[in-house]
């Protein structure tokens, strides 16, 4: 919280605008909406929220499949479920970790009411198969853009693609309110549809008239006047967060024999909300992770795959191979990444690598 975020802060107090109204909130969605392509923007309570809203206007249009990828946080999943539609896990492919098509039948695509894209760890999915499919089923596509706002693919920023896009603030992404988020549409009919649901389900023109079953899934002012601060230096942190890749990336190389970085591909820019390292040998973390702790090191494992866990495991397919997931969940260490570290704290993360 380097910016202007105590300012805007102070401010909200001094004026008494502390709740979900207030010029904040506006300014926020205003700038983020003109990051975006002057997409219709809307805050939330969280990026979990988000997504709710996000399948609950899809369920209004369309039922169905929502296709979701085995690797990601559970929030996705749940928000499908919460919405009361029906997600499918799918395989996906451990280059962008994104669904595997290839893998997914016609009768399915016919079946499917969404597609849930996740842009994971900073990655952008490629899109063009995506939007290609989307046509020809007419499906709609949500991107879940929790750890990847900055990136961007062929120039164009993530979120900018589908149909409905999320984001988080979560308090360890790369801008925060401490709770919050972000949905964005092109979609003016889904857009008001969200803002009324997101709103009680009340009517904009006639105060305690419910036209539709709502729910409470505003930003707070004060929330967002720090969204704002933080938002007005997207680009500084995106930089900063490029430069201590590179820094990993570079002196991680010599270590071929035994892990590979993840980097992004030729058209990718990736914001790099976590830095990655994929082991050849799953046992060799075990040992890593044992030295990391003693050094005061935080790294952290790869999310389970969805389809292994209690809560979701029911929404799997015994035919579907997941077997990419498996070796990413197994294989994949998560480095620190905050943009407060320091040359030397990277190299001393780099030399418990080395030396384990």
């Amino acid at each position: 919280l380097v910016g202007n975020e105590l300012k805007y802060l102070l401010n909200c107090i001094e004026t008494n605008w502390i709740s979900s109204q207030g010029s904040y909130v506006d300014e926020f969605e205003e700038l983020f909406s003109k990051l975006h392509d002057s997409w219709y923007t809307t805050t939330t309570s969280s990026g979990t929220s988000a997504l709710e809203l996000a399948f609950k206007a899809i369920k209004s249009k369309k039922n169905g499949y929502v296709l979701v990828p085995d690797l990601t946080f559970g929030a996705t999943i749940n928000a499908v479920i919460n919405a009361g539609l029906t997600p499918l896990i799918c395989p996906i492919k451990k280059d962008d970790f994104s669904i595997d098509l290839t893998k997914i039948s016609t009768e399915i695509l016919e079946n499917t009411a969404a597609i849930c894209v996740v842009h994971l760890y900073g990655s952008a999915v490629s899109m063009e198969n995506i939007i290609r499919l989307k046509k020809k089923y007419n499906f709609f596509v949500v991107e879940d853009c929790a750890e990847a706002l900055g990136s961007n693919l062929n120039g164009r920023r993530v979120g900018t693609f589908g149909d409905i896009a999320t984001f988080s603030f979560f308090g360890n992404k790369l801008i925060t309110t401490g709770e919050g988020g972000m949905l964005i549409t092109q979609n003016k009919h889904l857009y008001k549809f969200i803002n009324l649901i997101k709103n009680h389900g009340m009517s904009p023109k006639k105060r305690y008239w419910h036209e539709v079953v709502g729910t409470n899934a505003r930003m707070t002012n004060v929330q967002a006047a720090i969204g704002l601060g933080q938002l007005e230096n997207l680009e500084a942190v995106v930089l900063k967060k490029r430069e201590i890749h590179q820094i990993y990336f570079e002196r991680l190389q010599n270590l071929k024999e035994k892990l590979r970085v993840w980097h992004e591909y030729s058209n990718m820019y990736s914001s790099y909300w976590l830095n990655l390292v994929i082991f050849k040998d799953k046992e060799y973390i075990k040992i890593l992770m044992r030295e990391a702790e003693k050094r005061h090191v935080d790294l952290r494992r790869c999310f389970y795959p969805m389809h292994t866990q209690p809560a979701f495991n029911k929404y799997s397919d015994k035919n579907f191979d997941y077997s990419e997931s498996k070796f990413l969940s197994n294989n994949l260490v998560c480095l620190p990444s905050g943009i407060n570290l320091q040359s030397d704290q990277i190299s001393d993360i780099c030399d418990v690598i080395e030396s384990s």
